[in-house]
């Protein structure tokens, strides 16, 4: 019964599509099997699957981060915009340094500006009491105002009406690592983001104290353990994975800051964490599905169909979850109680 609840969501979810589409008079077989199999059995398809994925991936990641703590990071998409302006910043004003030195000297600057901007929002909650939801969901509004005045006004390309920078130099490009597609050395370092987490969460002291605080946080004050101290961390890591793949996305793939450069929605990045159920190794698999899905829109739109389907989609798939999610923790304890 556990392991039916997500593929019947996803099923129900892909249902609700197929309905929209046949009331709008598309034949609804034939798109999805002409989209998945564009992106799926074509070469093509899969590397921009692949260079979605690494944005959604990232988010994800600090999605879990934070979930693992029970806390409830809704500003993925602010820290990731956050992110991509400190390594654009980097980008602009040192673009004379190679690339060996600036593009660690990015990715480090995303991390501690995406990290910075959800630690405020871990302070406020630890020290408060203030709802990490509300604080983190504002923040998202004032980080995307902050970067529309800047690509609208002092960062806007000379002679450009489109509201982005200038592009940027070739050492702050990540270099691509499939010749002829656009997938860049950023899915790598998507990987070991992973696996530092993974290894974060499962072999150091520090992240015995997330779970144990995560789990029981009035035992783990118990045991001495400081869960104010644990908050503020997991924030810092959280956002900074976000803000993190802020600097991949714009040095990566779109080689410049963009109005709107978040490539996905937060109820994106949670679903990703969810069907995976905060597992890391997961997460890597379900943000590349996901990633599938965004890429098969854009087929879609080719074919008539409105950009907004695959977010219908994907809220109907989100709010299945949240609804079985009661019937799975009920089978669960039924098979606890029966062994």
């Amino acid at each position: 019964m556990p392991g039916l609840i997500y593929p019947l969501a996803i099923f129900i979810a892909l249902a609700a599509g197929w309905l929209l589409m046949a009331m709008a008079g598309h034949d609804a077989f034939s798109v999805y099997t002409q989209a998945f199999s564009k992106v799926f059995l074509s070469w093509h398809g899969l590397s921009e699957t692949l260079v979605q994925a690494v944005p959604l991936g990232m988010g994800a990641l600090g999605v879990a981060m934070a979930a693992r703590l029970k806390l409830w990071n809704i500003g993925v998409e602010g820290q990731f915009m956050f992110g991509a302006f400190c390594a654009t910043g980097l980008a602009l004003y040192l673009d004379t340094l190679p690339a060996v030195a600036l593009l660690p000297l990015m990715l480090v600057a995303g991390f501690m500006g995406g990290g910075l901007l959800a630690a405020l929002c871990g302070l406020l909650r630890a020290r408060l009491g203030i709802n990490e939801i509300v604080t983190t969901l504002l923040l998202n509004y004032v980080v995307g105002l902050w970067v529309g005045y800047l690509v609208y006004g002092p960062w806007q390309a000379l002679g450009s009406n489109v509201p982005e920078t200038t592009e940027f130099a070739a050492a702050a490009q990540l270099p691509v690592i499939f010749p002829g597609t656009r997938v860049h050395l950023g899915l790598v370092a998507l990987l070991i983001f992973a696996a530092l987490c993974h290894f974060f969460l499962n072999n150091s002291v520090w992240g015995y104290r997330i779970r144990a605080c995560g789990d029981n946080p009035r035992a783990a004050r118990t045991a001495g353990i400081d869960y104010k101290r644990s908050v503020l961390l997991v924030m810092l890591l959280s956002g900074g994975l976000a803000g993190a793949g802020g600097m991949l996305e714009v040095s990566g793939a779109v080689h410049r800051l963009q109005d709107g450069t978040t490539p996905f929605f937060t109820m994106t990045v949670f679903m990703a964490a969810w069907l995976a159920r905060l597992d890391l190794a997961g997460i890597l698999v379900a943000g590349f599905l996901l990633a599938g899905l965004q890429v098969a829109g854009y087929y879609m739109q080719f074919m008539g169909l409105p950009s907004a389907l695959v977010t219908v989609i994907e809220g109907v798939a989100l709010l299945s979850m949240i609804a079985f999610e009661p019937l799975r923790l009920n089978a669960l304890k039924r098979a606890g109680k029966g062994a």
